[in-house]
């Protein structure tokens, strides 16, 4: 199974066309679910203090989503190259915790990594998968717990966490955040920030720059929520974008994957 999942992983790190890279990363979705025995019909919500979590069913499908999962994955080996980075806080791994498995088994081992998902049966299909490829020595502990109101219980040098989704929008992704930067303001993140753009339709039509952003992760954090004000008149609908700052360096760009798709409002 490990020699299975390297190589499509290393087809991954040198793979750069949208449609060839979707197809690698279906087929390990495809594997990963048959040997575990992946129940796909598993879509039941989990309530948590502030809304609902994705399913095990929509986590897993994340897994699919090109250029997310890979620059995700690219950010993630970068930061565990620093000597430095020893203890790792992985927010809603859903259940095959990819920036924990595919690291490990890149060779990156140096730092242990705590595991935290709120869905019990992700969870139980993450520790059937740690179990099977013997990752266990890299874990320092996997818990089942709301992280927009959970407690960290030790220093992390990263964090890191793909629960956003447009407009930071779903599975509490802001309160998540806000949650655990309060609790760790001088950890690496990942991503590092989420900017939203506010842009009219024509300009979006005549591809304009993206311009100021209208409100952002961090801006939030020293807020305390998200902007809900819109600036633009009904007569021209606005256009609200994403942009997802993984590290310093790479980016996911507006429309470039699922979560960063541009969404019009119909009304304001």
């Amino acid at each position: 199974m490990r020699e299975k999942i390297i190589a499509a992983l290393q087809k991954v790190l040198v793979t750069e066309g949208k449609y060839e890279l979707a197809a690698i990363l279906r087929e390990l979705l495809d594997y990963l679910a048959a040997e575990l025995d992946f129940d796909f019909t598993n879509d039941q919500d989990v309530l948590t203090h502030f809304g609902k979590a994705l399913n095990a069913r929509a986590s897993a499908q994340g897994l699919r989503y090109p250029f997310r999962t890979k620059k995700y994955l690219l950010a993630t080996l970068k930061a565990l190259e620093n000597p430095q980075v020893k203890e790792v806080l992985y927010l809603g791994t859903g259940p095959f915790a990819p920036f924990f498995v595919f690291p490990i088994l890149l060779g990156y081992t140096q730092a242990r990594f705590t595991l935290v998902e709120v869905n019990p049966y992700s969870v139980a299909v993450m520790r059937k998968l740690i179990d099977r490829l013997e990752l266990s020595p890299y874990v320092t502990a996997i818990l089942q717990q709301d992280a927009a109101v959970w407690q960290v219980d030790r220093h992390y040098d990263l964090v890191t966490s793909e629960i956003n989704d447009v407009g930071m929008k779903r599975e509490d992704s802001f309160a998540v955040f806000q949650n655990i930067y309060r609790q760790l303001p001088a950890a690496h993140y990942i991503p590092k920030d989420i900017f939203l753009y506010l842009k009219t339709e024509a300009a979006f039509e005549d591809k304009a720059a993206p311009g100021d952003y209208y409100d952002s992760l961090t801006d939030g954090f020293a807020r305390g929520y998200l902007r809900t004000d819109c600036p633009y008149p009904a007569t021209d609908r606005p256009l609200l974008q994403t942009r997802v700052l993984v590290d310093e360096e790479i980016v996911l760009e507006p429309d470039e994957s699922v979560i960063t798709k541009s969404v019009y409002f119909y009304s304001l």
